[in-house]
């Protein structure tokens, strides 16, 4: 009977298998820092596109509360001349037909534009959490509440224009109204595109068709007063708010040009 004897198998000792598991406990501790390590330069990549989307928005929004700036100033301007003249209840053509210019800029509302594509992709995506400097973090929330409060009060400008609109057809002539329509034309000033009467409109018109007001009871004007005066605070809160905010806007593009080494996109004022 034929006898199968076992291949000698040699045993390790105790420190090869120490050996063994320390290369292998070392092996996928070695895995696991290059994993860690990728998704940090990724998440790094990724927060300085966020940053770099958003200090394109920033730029945006300061050059659009420039333009918005002029038009409003103007606006304001030309709103406070028109208290003043109508606080006298004019009665002479030349106060009337300045009064029928003057009203039209009451009808003008110009608002900010803000561009909040990056910030919506950074919040709608959960990758706040990305911003791993915390100062950023809390600057960014600041300045989107600025936005928000902005906005805000943009819709009290909008409401105020309607209503100031309202009051007007209590005291100056619809007919006016309707041949400045017709006549405005489409022309640049301050930057934006405006709809004005071509030079001369007023003093043609005026020849074969004087211009007078619905009413000349002084109490009906102290009304209308009011609410152009009303109007005036308004706008002018709107157009403080957006001076802050463009503040803002200037002073977060330069924090995170320094923080990420972003280029700031043109030379904003």
């Amino acid at each position: 009977m034929e006898v199968h004897h076992h291949p000698n198998v040699e045993k390790k000792s105790f420190k090869e298998y120490l050996l063994e598991g320390l290369m292998i406990f070392i092996a996928v501790t070695m895995g696991f820092f290059a994993e860690s390590l990728r998704e940090h330069i990724n998440d790094r990549s990724k927060e300085t596109e966020y940053m770099t989307a958003f200090v394109k928005d920033l730029a945006r929004d300061t050059s659009e509360i420039n333009r918005t700036l002029r038009v409003d100033i103007d606006i304001l301007r030309h709103i406070n001349t028109l208290q003043d003249v109508m606080l006298k209840v004019p009665s002479d053509q030349p106060s009337i037909i300045q009064a029928y210019k003057l009203v039209f800029y009451t009808m003008d509302e110009e608002t900010v534009n803000f561009s909040d594509a990056g910030y919506s992709q950074l919040k709608n995506s959960g990758d706040m959490r990305l911003i791993h400097f915390p100062e950023v973090a809390d600057s960014i929330l600041d300045y989107e509440s600025g936005v928000k409060n902005c906005r805000d009060q943009a819709g009290y400008y909008a409401q105020q224009t309607v209503k100031l609109f309202s009051e007007s057809k209590h005291i100056f002539q619809p007919d006016f109204g309707i041949a400045w329509w017709k006549t405005a034309i489409t022309y640049t000033d301050t930057s934006v595109e405006q709809r004005r009467t071509p030079p001369g409109f007023y003093d043609s018109l005026s020849v074969s068709h004087p211009f007078s007001f619905m009413t000349t009871d002084p109490k009906v004007f102290q009304e209308y007063c009011s609410e152009v005066f009303i109007d005036n605070r308004v706008i002018t809160s709107y157009v403080e708010q957006i001076q802050r905010q463009k503040r803002k806007a200037l002073s977060l593009m330069k924090f995170l040009e320094g923080k990420y080494d972003i280029p700031v996109p043109g030379k904003p004022e």
